[in-house]
């Protein structure tokens, strides 16, 4: 299982959003191995580069949602799309605990399909 779905599968079971997570998808998304709750926790206190609130903040997940895709987000379900125009009018969909989650979770399902 690469990192991508690795990483999706655990947001599938997250019951909430949490620091540890928002560093293992940036360090993910910048093609290195996920990190420690620990290794997490020291980053934020050092406020060095903090990675973004990608799991509690709507507007952090927004950031990950790739250019051509609209979305939604149904609150609180936790459920979140991704629409695609063009000829393949593809959507791509996620169900999570939050709707940051399921946000975040339907746009690595795009960037691991090759939508971006």
């Amino acid at each position: 299982m690469d990192s991508h779905a690795a990483l999706i599968a655990r947001l599938e079971e997250a019951e909430e959003g949490s620091r540890e997570l928002d560093y293992t998808i940036r360090m993910v998304l910048a093609g290195y191995e996920p990190v420690s709750a620990d290794a997490a926790r020291r980053a934020d206190e050092d406020g060095v580069d903090p990675a973004p609130h990608y799991t509690t903040n709507l507007q952090d997940a927004l950031d990950l949602v790739p250019g051509r895709a609209h979305w939604s987000v149904s609150y609180p379900v936790g459920e979140a799309e991704l629409v695609y125009g063009g000829p393949n009018g593809r959507v791509v969909a996620a169900d999570a605990a939050t709707g940051a989650l399921a946000l975040v979770i339907a746009s690595l399902k795009a960037m691991e399909a090759g939508d971006d």
